[in-house]
């Protein structure tokens, strides 16, 4: 069996092996720039158990971009939903739209605009949404075998969060703070390899704070089809009532890309 085939049916099988894991980790567009017109990603998975477990699990995402001359818009849909015996273990959506105008400030510095809209039952978050905007700088390098795409930005936003069990309502303004890499290799076995770090404090309470950790490969099968090893880390410092401030989720995803 050739080498390449012989790498395909590893990654495949892997993914088979550990397909049943949650994978409830909201996807990151790691493009510095939409091209021309639309391009995105669909992912899905669908994983079953029955007999003395019964266990669902569904999980859809999508990444929709649409470029035109200087602006680049993005959006971003994650759902997941599982349960086991009956009994719902996840239930949680998130979507994000982007609106990025290259080149704004001056050559590679942007400004961009952005609102989000999320839920997670199992967090006890029944609703957040914000909307905010900021700056930020990009860097690109390619070669024959290899790319490397840096962003690194910083902004503000307005939230306002939900509590499922009690309604009560909390509203923060928080500073924005990222950074992500991607190293690409171009040779005869592609992939892609990214870290993505958020850091978004309370702008009257630097203690109440948000961080986000997400990392992963990305593997072509084909020019199309892609397989994403991922792991992400969520910190909430001030979370509602009974739930934890750390999550640690990791998983793997198909996608399809256009």
């Amino acid at each position: 069996m050739p080498v390449r085939s012989t790498l395909l049916f590893i990654l495949f099988s892997c993914y088979l092996l550990v397909s049943n894991v949650a994978n409830a980790i909201v996807p990151v567009d790691q493009s510095n720039v939409a091209e021309e017109g639309f391009s995105g990603n669909v992912g899905i998975s669908l994983n079953g158990q029955s007999g003395n477990k019964e266990e669902r699990e569904y999980s859809l995402s999508s990444i929709i971009r649409y470029g035109h001359l200087a602006n680049s818009f993005i959006f971003i849909t994650d759902y997941n939903y599982s349960e086991t015996n009956d009994l719902k273990d996840e239930d949680d959506f998130y979507s994000h739209l982007r609106w990025i105008r290259n080149d704004f400030f001056r050559p590679n510095v942007d400004s961009e605009l952005f609102i989000q809209y999320e839920y997670d039952d199992i967090a006890d978050l029944s609703s957040r949404k914000l909307a905010g905007g900021g700056v930020r700088w990009r860097y690109n390098r390619q070669s024959e075998s290899s790319e490397i795409n840096t962003l690194l930005g910083l902004g503000a936003f307005y939230e306002v969060e939900e509590s499922l069990s009690n309604n009560a309502e909390v509203s923060t303004t928080r500073a924005n703070f990222y950074a992500k890499f991607l190293y690409g290799r171009r040779t005869q076995f592609p992939f892609d390899a990214y870290l993505t770090l958020y850091y978004q404090p309370a702008v009257d309470d630097i203690k109440n704070f948000r961080a986000i950790v997400i990392s992963g490969i990305e593997f072509k099968i084909t020019q199309t089809l892609s397989l994403n090893v991922e792991a992400e880390v969520d910190h909430d410092s001030s979370p509602f009532t009974n739930v934890e401030e750390t999550d640690i989720e990791y998983g793997v995803r198909m996608t399809y890309s256009f």
